[in-house]
């Protein structure tokens, strides 16, 4: 999985110019990925500071 997350951020920080910060672009790619065995296997706090970055960009 760190392998296609590592990838998307890539791509999303190479399509947006690196505008935003690493911890963004790795929301945004969690993002389709929720209540998935990956998703799940975060811990509580993991997704939360995740969900968090996300409502906050």
């Amino acid at each position: 999985m760190n392998y296609y997350n590592a990838t998307i951020v890539s791509a999303l920080r190479e399509y947006d110019n690196n505008q935003h910060t690493q911890a963004q672009y790795e929301a945004i790619a969690w993002l389709g990925l929720e209540g998935t065995v990956a998703w799940n296997n975060l811990t509580q706090p993991e997704r939360d500071n995740i969900t968090q970055t996300r409502t906050n960009f």
